[in-house]
C-alpha cells in the first residue's frame, strides 16, 4: 500500500478528532526521519523493531521515499535478502579464494495500483510503502538437499551483527540479513536503500544429533555425550591413575573425574545468566588400602573457559574443518578463541575466587566391594559482558560451536597434575530454552502418570494371583488349571 503524504500541512487547520489523529503522528514521524539538512530520499522504518529476530517472527514496516525532484518510477522491490560471505587465504600458492551466496530471498510486492499517480513522484512530497515478512522457519531445499540442519537459518555474523558487542567473528565470514528497497527510475537509475537486521538461528535441540566436533580420546580419557533433558544436558568423564612418586610406578589408585552442565548459555545475557559447572570425583584407592590411611589428591584449583568456533569454506563442506586438514585444504577454514567463564581455588590458596566461595570437601562412601572417597563441587560460571554469541548452527558454507573446557589441577605426593576435560555445549534463545522446559515438564509429569497406571496395573495383578501359603495344594492346582482354561479360551483354537 502507499500512502501520499504532504510535506506540509496546515497545522492549525487540522482536525484533531480521532480519525485525523494518525495525520499529525504521521507528520510528526516524518520530521523526524526527514530533518532539513538531511538530503536522503528514502528511508525504511520497522514498526515492530526487535533487537532480534528468530524464525516465525513477522517484520513489518514502510519505505518512506522523499525526492529531491520530480522523478518517474518505473518499479519498485522490497526484498528481505540474507546473504553469507567466505574467503581462505591460499597461504601456499598465494591468492584468496572467495564467495559470496544469497541464502534468502524474500519479496514483499508493491502492485501498480499503490504507486504515485501515473507513476510521477513530485518534489517535497513523502510517499510511504508499506512491507511484511515472515522469516521462514527453513531456506528453501534448493540450498541443501542432502542435511536438512543446513536449512535452518544462520545466525547473522561478523558484518551482519548489529550489535555493538563481539561476535567473535573472524573477519573472513559474515551472515548479514537486511530489508533492501529498490526504486528503479525512467532515467535507467536507481534510489536503494537497506536495513539491516540481527537474526539468530533458534532451533529446538536433536537428541538425536549432538554436536558434531570430535575430541581425540585416548586410553586413560574416555569422552561420551549425552542429549538428555531436551538436548541441553552435557557431560565428561575421564580418569587419571595417582601413583606414589613423581618416578615411581607403584599405583595408588585411580581418580574419576565427571563435569557436567544442565543448561544452555542464553543470547543476550552476558554478565547475568549463570550456568552452574557441576563437578563430580571419585578417588578408589587400592585393595587393601583402609581408608583412614587414605590420602586423597588435594584439588588445587578448576578453570573453565569456553572455546569458540567458527567454520567457514568457500565451496560446501566436505567434511568438519579441523587444524590439521586447514593446511591441506584451502577451500576450508577454522577460526576459534576462548573466553574465560570462571577461575576457581581451594581455600588454602591465597588467590582470589571469580566465582565466589565454594567449598571443596571429600566425604568417604564405603560399599560391599570398595571404598572410596567422593567429592561434589558446583561453580557458577558466566559469559563476561561485551560479547554477543550467537546460537550454535551449522549451514553448508559456515557454522558456529561451542566447547567448553574445564582444567582441574591437583596435588598429592607425586607433584601437581592437571585433568582435562572438554563437552559441546549450547547457546541458545531465550523463546527456545522457555520452550525446552516447558516440554521437560510436561514429559515429566506425562512420565509420571504413566508410572502411576504401571503401578496400579501392577497392584492388579498381584491382587488377582492368590499365594501358595493362602490356598492348599489341591485348591492351588485347581485354580492353575482353570487360569489355563480360561487363556485357552481366549487365545481361541490354533491354526495349523
Amino acid at each position: 500500500m502507499t500512502t501520499l503524504i504532504n510535506n506540509s500541512p496546515n497545522l492549525e487547520d487540522t482536525d484533531y478528532s480521532m480519525e485525523n489523529t494518525s495525520l499529525y503522528r504521521n507528520m510528526t514521524m516524518i520530521a523526524e526521519l526527514f530533518p532539513k539538512k538531511d538530503k536522503e530520499s528514502l528511508k525504511i522504518v520497522v514498526e515492530n523493531k526487535q533487537e532480534y529476530y528468530e524464525p516465525g517472527d513477522c517484520l513489518s514496516g514502510s519505505v518512506f521515499l522523499k525526492p529531491t525532484k520530480d522523478i518517474k518510477i518505473e518499479d519498485i522491490e522490497i526484498r528481505l535478502d540474507g546473504v553469507v560471505h567466505t574467503y581462505t587465504d591460499r597461504i601456499n600458492i598465494g591468492g584468496r579464494l572467495s564467495m559470496s551466496k544469497k541464502i534468502l530471498e524474500m519479496i514483499s510486492p508493491v502492485s501498480l495500483g499503490h504507486y504515485p499517480d501515473n507513476g510521477i513522484a513530485l518534489s517535497g512530497d513523502v510517499y510511504r510503502f508499506r512491507f511484511s515478512f515472515v522469516l521462514p522457519e527453513l531456506l528453501l531445499e534448493s540450498q541443501c538437499d542432502k542435511i536438512l540442519s543446513h536449512r535452518q537459518l544462520p545466525s547473522s555474523l561478523g558484518k551482519g551483527n548489529t550489535t555493538k558487542l563481539d561476535d567473535l567473528a573472524p573477519d573472513m565470514t559474515s551472515v548479514e540479513y537486511s530489508i533492501q528497497a529498490k526504486f528503479k527510475l525512467h532515467d535507467e537509475t536507481h534510489l536503494i536503500k537497506s536495513e539491516m537486521l540481527e537474526v539468530l538461528s533458534s532451533y529446538l535441540p536433536d537428541k538425536a544429533a549432538p554436536p558434531a566436533y570430535k575430541f581425540h580420546e585416548t586410553e586413560s580419557s574416555r569422552h561420551t555425550y549425552t542429549g538428555s533433558n531436551g538436548g541441553f544436558h552435557r557431560f565428561c568423564r575421564t580418569s587419571k591413575t595417582v601413583k606414589k612418586g613423581l618416578l615411581s610406578r607403584t599405583k595408588k589408585g585411580v581418580l574419576d573425574i565427571e563435569t557436567s552442565i544442565s543448561k544452555p548459555f542464553i543470547y543476550g545475557k552476558t554478565g547475568s545468566s549463570v550456568v552452574p559447572l557441576e563437578v563430580s570425583m571419585t578417588y578408589t584407592p587400592v585393595a587393601g588400602v583402609s581408608i583412614s590411611d587414605v590420602a586423597a589428591p588435594e584439588i588445587e584449583s578448576v578453570f573453565s573457559n569456553l572455546y569458540v568456533m567458527t567454520y567457514f569454506a568457500t565451496e560446501e563442506m566436505p567434511y568438519i574443518p579441523t587444524q590439521n586438514s586447514l593446511s591441506l585444504d584451502s577451500r576450508l577454514g577454522l577460526y576459534t578463541s576462548s573466553i574465560a567463564l570462571s577461575r576457581f581455588y581451594t581455600s588454602n590458596t591465597a588467590r582470589k575466587n571469580s566465582c565466589g566461595s565454594v567449598t571443596a570437601n571429600w566425604v568417604s562412601e564405603e560399599n560391599d566391594s570398595s571404598t572410596s572417597l567422593k567429592l561434589n563441587i558446583a561453580i557458577p560460571m558466566l559469559v563476561p559482558q561485551g560479547y554477543a554469541l550467537v546460537p550454535n548452527f551449522w549451514s553448508c558454507f559456515i557454522g558456529r560451536q561451542y566447547m567448553l573446557e574445564t582444567t582441574i589441577r591437583f596435588s598429592n605426593s607425586s607433584g601437581v597434575s592437571r585433568v582435562l576435560t572438554r563437552m559441546n555445549v549450547e547457546i541458545t534463545s531465550d523463546r527456545i530454552y522457555e520452550k525446552v522446559l516447558m516440554m521437560t515438564q510436561n514429559d515429566e509429569v506425562a512420565s509420571e502418570a504413566s508410572n502411576n497406571e504401571q503401578n496400579d496395573e501392577t497392584l492388579d495383578r498381584e491382587d488377582s494371583q492368590l499365594p501358595e501359603e493362602i490356598l492348599g495344594e489341591e485348591d492351588l492346582e485347581y485354580f492353575n488349571n482353570l487360569t489355563s482354561r480360561r487363556k485357552a479360551v481366549e487365545e481361541g483354537p490354533k491354526q495349523n
